[in-house]
């Protein structure tokens, strides 16, 4: 944690004269997106011109936000030659959902304990149940902003996903505080529940099929699913598939293999207990201690032998 960082990077913020980007991970979720939207409403409303950018489409089940007509992609804006670029839940320069080619001074406000960038100003505080939270703390205690409703629902949803609506071990007293907080301001924990919730037909039609692809290693210590195909115009169509595996007793990591195209597999990792960032970074990616992901280069098959060598790693560590 360094909170000279974060006072830093409020300051830069007023200062900066020039346009403000706004960016996050690959495969952006609910704090990705929550903490980018809040983050956006709250420089607008102190005059700044700011773009949310991402080369990724936003989840449908996150296009209800307020401000998500706003995001825009890299194409729409070109290639900036001024500006800051902030970076919200990923400090990894190469999972940041922008171009490689931008070359801007960045700002990154994260909670993730891996990847981190070798460029950058970074204030990152491990221990927070999600971004937003932190998001939140710049708003309140450095811009001195007022949490309007528009800032306060992306920011519940925001710190609810990210602790699974308050049930992951990563919800904190602090985090509850907070939500308690948000909803005094005007966020509404129904209306984003029953929205981020939402799934088309044909996503639990297909949910039906991949559940089939379970396979059980290592007496069930591990469980794994695989999707062969992604649909094109589903962005986060598979947001959450990786928990159902993890629910079968003996499991203690479960792990989603998705088929992007015939050399390029994105994995996600869950645990009730093993570290699966250490997994995901030695394979260049990063995450949290019971939730992580990488984007592997190379077969379906190489990735199952990559990812099976560290989790044996993982479990004769144990």
């Amino acid at each position: 944690m360094n909170k000279n960082n974060r006072h830093e990077i409020a300051m830069a913020l007023q200062d900066t004269a020039g346009p403000i980007y706004i960016t996050s991970h690959n495969s952006p979720d609910g704090d990705a997106i929550g903490s980018m939207l809040g983050l956006t409403w709250a420089l607008k409303a102190m005059g700044k011109t700011v773009y949310p950018v991402l080369i990724d489409d936003v989840p449908n089940n996150l296009l209800f936000l307020p401000g998500t007509e706003w995001i825009q992609k890299p194409d729409n804006v070109g290639v900036p030659d001024e500006g800051v670029l902030v970076s919200v839940d990923v400090s990894g320069r190469t999972r940041m959902n922008v171009p490689l080619n931008w070359r801007l001074p960045i700002f990154i406000i994260d909670h993730h304990s891996t990847g981190k960038s070798a460029e950058g100003l970074i204030w990152c505080e491990p221990e927070a149940t999600a971004t937003g939270e932190l998001i939140e703390e710049l708003i309140r205690e450095e811009l001195n902003l007022e949490m309007t409703p528009e800032i306060a629902n992306c920011l519940y949803l925001a710190i609810a996903s990210d602790s699974g609506f308050f049930k992951y071990s990563n919800t904190t007293p602090k985090a509850l505080r907070l939500a308690a907080s948000l909803v005094e301001a005007g966020a509404e924990p129904n209306f984003i529940s029953e929205n981020f919730e939402i799934r088309s037909f044909y996503t639990l039609t297909r949910l039906a099929e991949i559940l089939k692809s379970i396979e059980i290693h290592w007496n069930g210590w591990l469980t794994e699913m695989t999707i062969v195909s992604l649909p094109e115009d589903e962005p986060g169509f598979s947001d959450g598939f990786v928990d159902f595996p993890r629910s079968i007793s003996t499991a203690q990591v479960s792990v989603l293999y998705k088929v992007i195209d015939s050399s390029t597999i994105r994995i996600s990792l869950r645990s009730k207990g093993p570290n699966v960032a250490s997994v995901a970074e030695k394979l260049g990616g990063g995450g949290h201690y019971r939730a992580a992901g990488l984007t592997f280069d190379g077969t379906l098959e190489e990735a199952k032998e990559k990812v099976h060598q560290e989790l044996r790693r993982l479990m004769l560590e144990e």
